[in-house]
């Protein structure tokens, strides 16, 4: 293989946010974005997908470069938690009570701990 081991796991730890990403677009385009927190998950899976590339395309990696890229996981696992919370919420409608309806048909409640996986999946790249 002409990459070393671990910028070939940074390329296929790209390739997994993006498919996430995507994931998470083509879910919330069912609602034209209506609501602006659904913006977040697609700004930062870009941009945790562009560093993430870059951690692997770059032959030698700097402490910025480092930083950058942990603070882009990290991110990425809060706004997974963050939108388990929230698609819990909605499930639960206003009232607060539990449909099973909703959670079969609503929102994915597991669907947002992907961006969380996909954050430690990048952190665990780093040992």
């Amino acid at each position: 293989m002409p990459l070393s081991n671990t910028r070939a796991y940074f390329l296929m730890t790209a390739l997994f946010i993006l498919a996430t990403l995507l994931s998470s677009v083509l879910d919330h385009a069912r609602t034209n974005f209506a609501n602006p927190w659904l913006w977040a998950p697609t700004f930062i899976g870009v941009f945790a997908t562009a560093v993430t590339l870059a951690m692997g395309a770059y032959s030698r990696l700097e402490r910025a470069d480092l930083l950058t890229y942990v603070a882009a996981m990290l991110v990425m696992m809060g706004v997974g938690l963050l939108g388990a919370v929230l698609h819990t919420t909605h499930n639960l409608g206003d009232l607060g009570t539990f449909l099973d309806e909703r959670f079969l048909r609503g929102a994915p409640i597991l669907a947002p701990l992907l961006f969380a996986n996909m954050g430690l999946l990048g952190l665990i790249v780093l040992l």
